[in-house]
């Protein structure tokens, strides 16, 4: 039975675990452990698309919204302190052209004046920088709680002098949003630690849906049950002690008891260490530690809850915008029979390699989803020679021998690439006319830099291609 268990526990996901230990439990009697575990792997499959189908039915409870919206209310999140002025560095995912041209495989936006919905805003750390760094785009932003937009709006005003003008802040549910109030649709979607903590995921992804325009992005972050094992059971202690007395739904309450049951425990004790290790740097605010261990409603997921997630919303998976943390080469790469074994597998089944391997690694996903027509394919090489090269804005630094990447990462670079990007900017600093911009060739044929040379450059997300 031991085994059973073991197995079933490495292929189901979240509640799916207690109902195929049923399925052990009623065929104990079965001819072979191979029959079982067929009978197994069958069911996980169905619970990972019974999982999500739950989700879609009835409609969300308002009770659950009320609780999320009192915890939000009671510790606005995130908790970054408000300051004059821009936000310090960026984040490329809120960087419209750059996250746009990462999912177009190196192609940019044909325009910037653009539209951008900030699903679950909370406090405006992320809303602020999508204005900032979007300074042509209008910026709608919503949240659940009016404590935490009171401190959005206070935070635009003192970063953004016209922010007035530049966003607008709707108090809602995502459940709400096809009440007309928020009209039309977005270029780009933002959508971060939110979905997550709704009734019905997949409905408040499908509501995100319905808002996105044809051709338009979305990013999602969502939690990960992989790298939060003992998030979820110093979770289940805190509920069952406040149950207990019931002070369940304080929140104050719950943050004390959680921060004293950290300190009673024993130092080699499993769930001290992870949040020491891990999270405690964080969670010296009230209000991280009470979004990670007292909040009333959280969804986790593992690869493949997602990618059912991702196909029942009706768009189409780009991939995820971390892929560094799904590269199996981190784990496998000193065996290259490994190696080749696993480049055999679908992309979807190596992700789920790695969330296995290296479960303290995947605490989320954060991915993007298109709604079509969006483009899917490499740029040809001719869209590459006859279209206008542009060095990233996410780039930090100017060309040279090293520079650092969007995700601030070192990035190498030939004597050829060298002068082919110093032209690139030296090109796009002489004239903001498109018409008289050079094109990928001539400054192929003028630096000698070859086209390979090229794509790497686009690879690495260093140079974006404007058609012309």
């Amino acid at each position: 039975m031991g085994d059973c268990a073991a197995f079933v526990a490495s292929t189901s996901v979240g509640k799916g675990f207690s109902s195929a230990r049923v399925l052990c439990q009623r065929h104990g009697g079965a001819n072979s452990k191979l029959q079982l575990a067929r009978k197994v792997v069958r069911t996980c499959n169905a619970l990972h698309v019974s999982m999500i189908e739950q989700r879609e039915t009835g409609r969300a409870s308002d009770a659950t919204i009320e609780a999320v919206q009192q915890l939000y209310n009671t510790y606005p999140f995130p908790p970054e302190p408000l300051v004059e002025g821009a936000p310090p560095g960026y984040n490329w995912r809120w960087h419209y052209p750059t996250a746009y041209a990462f999912c177009a495989k190196g192609r940019l936006p044909a325009t910037t004046q653009i539209r951008i919905l900030d699903a679950g805003c909370g406090t405006g750390c992320g809303t602020e920088y999508l204005v900032h760094l979007n300074p042509q785009a209008e910026v709608v932003a919503f949240d659940l709680s009016p404590g935490a937009l009171t401190i959005a709006q206070e935070r635009l005003a003192r970063s953004v002098k016209d922010s007035a003008d530049r966003v607008r802040f709707h108090c809602k549910s995502i459940f709400d949003l096809d009440d007309g109030e928020i009209d039309g649709q977005f270029h780009i979607i933002n959508c971060v630690g939110v979905i997550h903590h709704t009734p019905d995921p997949l409905k408040a992804l499908q509501m995100l849906a319905d808002k996105l325009a044809p051709g338009g992005i979305l990013h999602i972050f969502v939690y990960a049950e992989a790298g939060r094992w003992e998030i979820r059971r110093m979770q289940a202690a805190i509920a069952l002690l406040q149950n207990a007395t019931g002070t369940l739904g304080d929140y104050r309450e719950g943050v004390a008891l959680g921060r004293a049951l950290f300190a009673a425990l024993p130092d080699e004790n499993r769930l001290k260490r992870r949040e020491k290790e891990r999270w405690a740097q964080d969670n010296r605010a009230d209000a991280t530690f009470a979004d990670m261990y007292v909040h009333p409603l959280e969804h986790d997921f593992d690869v493949p809850s997602v990618m059912a997630l991702a196909q029942k919303s009706g768009l189409r998976f780009l991939g995820w915008s971390n892929p560094r943390n799904f590269d199996v080469g981190h784990l496998l790469g000193n065996d290259e029979k490994l190696m080749q074994r696993a480049m055999q597998l679908s992309d979807t089944d190596r992700w789920r390699l790695v969330e296995l391997l290296d479960p303290e690694r995947v605490t989320h996903f954060e991915f993007f989803l298109a709604k079509d027509p969006f483009p899917d394919r490499d740029l040809t090489e001719t869209e590459v020679l006859d279209g206008i090269p542009e060095w990233s804005e996410c780039a930090f630094g100017t060309p040279s021998q090293l520079i650092l990447d969007r995700d601030y990462l070192p990035v190498s670079l030939s004597p050829e690439q060298i002068l082919f990007a110093q032209q690139v900017v030296a090109d796009a600093a002489s004239t903001a006319a498109l018409t008289k911009r050079k094109r990928t060739l001539e400054m192929m044929e003028s630096t000698g830099c070859p086209l390979d040379q090229i794509r790497k450059l686009i690879h690495a997300g260093l140079v974006h291609i404007r058609a012309p």
